[in-house]
């Protein structure tokens, strides 16, 4: 159900597409040229709570996530996405911006992405601990860049709604910003919402994922060198009563979920 068959490109494209493929400037990856990249990992998670409906600013806690992103050749057909030696830590921040951290601890490796194919597809399904962020990384367009390009691709997710998975349906759209001999420079951006989600509890939520990122691919070794994905994650309860206040009508809503997410990768070794 959550499959990569459902990203299928949808392609918006401009009249360059054939000079690229004559000099075969094409995006897919090529497992041939490495054994294993490793990249610097580092996902920092804001988490905005509001004290009480009416203030302005919420309360903000922060945890870090970093280690080692590695994508592992298993056969000439397909690789694994693992995040490995990750340690993930809390912090606070002062009024000024000073952090000051609380707690940290080590956990296990993390598959993102298992049966990873060259041409971006994947055989296996997403483990839903990352599911999001591994339909946001790496971005391949399948052979198909061109200079004024945009592609939309669909994206397709789950959100927990009080223990019930939710399917929340959007595209992540993406734009090649720049194109030359050596690196594609990508910028997308990533959209997705639902609304009157009823999970059978009386109460009604609307929910919104919404995001940029940039990433640019060495066109000659076929592989990714970097990449940073912003990314906000809005949980609503809504109230289907009608109030009244100074002669105007408005629907109350609560937030219950608001969360930034900032992920920057960075290729640190090539085997």
């Amino acid at each position: 159900m959550y499959g990569f068959t459902k990203f299928t490109a949808i392609l918006i494209c401009a009249s360059s597409i054939s000079l690229l493929n004559a000099q075969n400037s094409t995006m897919n990856w090529d497992f041939s040229n490495f054994n294993i990249l490793t990249f610097s990992y580092k996902q920092i998670t804001t988490n905005k709570t509001p004290l009480n409906q009416y203030d302005a600013a919420p309360l903000e806690t922060y945890t870090e996530l970093s280690g080692l992103l590695v994508v592992e050749v298993k056969d000439k057909n397909s690789a694994d996405v693992t995040l490995k030696n990750a340690k993930i830590t809390a912090f606070i921040k002062d009024s000024l911006g000073n952090r000051f951290d609380t707690r940290s601890q080590t956990i296990p490796d993390l598959v993102y992405l298992k049966g990873l194919k060259e041409n971006g597809l994947v055989d296996e399904a997403y483990n839903k601990q990352t599911e999001l962020f591994a339909k946001l990384l790496f971005p391949i367009i399948n052979n198909s860049p061109a200079d004024t390009c945009i592609i939309q691709i669909p994206l397709d997710t789950s959100f927990d709604i009080e223990g019930n998975l939710v399917e929340i349906k959007g595209k992540n759209t993406i734009d090649f910003a720049s194109i030359n001999a050596e690196y594609f420079k990508l910028k997308t951006h990533a959209y997705a919402e639902r609304d009157h989600i009823d999970v059978g509890n009386g109460k009604l939520y609307k929910c919104k994922i919404e995001g940029e990122s940039d990433f640019k691919f060495n066109t000659q070794k076929k592989y990714f060198t970097n990449g940073n994905i912003k990314l906000n994650m809005l949980l609503k309860q809504k109230n289907d009563k009608v109030y009244k206040q100074r002669n105007e009508k408005y629907n109350r809503t609560k937030t219950v979920v608001d969360v930034d997410v900032d992920i920057t990768l960075k290729l640190i070794k090539v085997d």
